[in-house]
């Protein structure tokens, strides 16, 4: 998906397929042509848009249905049986005061979304970062297969998150941060952190704080430079519209975390793909324009120019994306420079692991 937050690229394909997803009325039911559905398959919608066409809310060709219908159920079966395997970490940990929150689709089905409406490649669970290499070994021991990056040991063993295939192949990140720790300052452990806000379920689990759990998707999306399906960005207004979200405290929670030029970005993604029902939130907290105040004259130019010749694929191109999504100059550096001395321990480590395991003398 293009990022048009900065780049000002926007597809007015993108926000007819949310308005159709919002429309409230089934009666008569809107209709999607095949590059609609098409482009709701392209932007991770297939599940949502299978739900929908089941209850009747939309309508396709009928040599579409029936796929659509399929993708649906496919999805709530999958969900199901990643749901069974999330809860088999609290038996595997053991210690039941451990918190395991819900991050991202899985924390949405919760409440945003029905079980089948939400697809996802993996589970995303965040835990206390002073048990996160305990946790990691116990699910080791429990026969989970931990994902390797080769060339990338030390990260993988000392970065925010490690991914494991459950023993009936679910896969299942487990989080110490939300995203890069030098990204922003979230509050983890603090007497307001998000464990301490959290909501327990009743499977032991639990789901982060509506306000938090936005905030959350807004650091996922500006981590991905915005480069996100739009599955993403319908997250974030189906839980704005859906849930009890207070916008002025979100704003002050996101300006303590060092993260309100991307909240602010996100934000504006979401209003531009649903202004009559994102302006009027941003209205009532109190935020007024909800772009960031920079953006105009030579910065807004030079950000265009720059998201349209380089590719968040690239760990470097996308540090210079992050330069315009970040507080200040200062934060920015000072996470180019941790991700930079990351990888530079990459190489040190291989390195010496390629010399040991050679042997003498080779």
């Amino acid at each position: 998906m293009t990022p048009w937050p900065v780049s000002g690229a926007r597809s007015e394909g993108l926000r007819s397929l949310v308005q159709v997803f919002l429309r409230p009325d089934p009666s008569p039911a809107a209709f999607l042509d095949d590059a609609a559905v098409d482009l709701a398959l392209a932007e991770s919608l297939g599940a949502l848009l299978g739900a929908r066409v089941a209850e009747g809310r939309i309508a396709v060709r009928p040599d579409r249905r029936a796929a659509l219908v399929a993708e649906y159920h496919r999805c709530r079966a999958a969900n199901f049986a990643r749901g069974r395997e999330v809860a088999s970490l609290l038996e595997i940990v053991g210690d039941r005061a451990i918190p395991i929150v819900l991050l991202k689709g899985m924390a949405l089905i919760q409440s945003t979304f029905g079980e089948g409406e939400r697809s996802m490649g993996d589970v995303d669970v965040l835990v206390p970062a002073s048990r996160w290499a305990e946790i990691c070994d116990k699910v080791i021991r429990a026969g989970w297969r931990a994902e390797d990056l080769p060339g990338r040991a030390y990260t993988v063993g000392h970065d925010y998150v490690r991914s494991f295939t459950t023993g009936r192949g679910a896969t299942i990140e487990i989080h110490r941060f939300v995203c890069e720790e030098s990204l922003f300052a979230f509050d983890y452990a603090g007497a307001e952190g998000i464990f301490a806000r959290a909501r327990r379920l009743p499977s032991g689990l639990s789901v982060p704080d509506d306000n938090d759990l936005f905030l959350t998707l807004a650091a996922h999306a500006a981590k991905h430079t915005f480069d996100l399906p739009l599955r993403s960005f319908l997250d974030g207004i189906f839980l704005l519209e859906r849930s009890q979200l207070r916008l002025g405290e979100a704003a002050a929670r996101a300006r303590s975390w060092r993260m309100a030029v991307a909240f602010r970005m996100w934000l504006s993604a979401l209003s531009w793909l649903a202004p009559d029902r994102i302006d009027e939130s941003i209205a009532v907290a109190g935020l007024g324009q909800c772009e960031p105040t920079w953006i105009g004259g030579v910065r807004a130019r030079v950000g265009s120019l720059l998201w349209s010749r380089t590719t968040h694929v690239s760990p470097w191109q996308r540090f210079l994306r992050l330069a315009w999504l970040t507080d200040s100059p200062l934060e920015w550096a000072r996470h180019v420079a941790t991700r930079t001395g990351l990888r530079a321990i990459d190489l040190v480590d291989g390195e010496l692991r390629r010399r040991f395991s050679s042997g003498p003398g080779t």
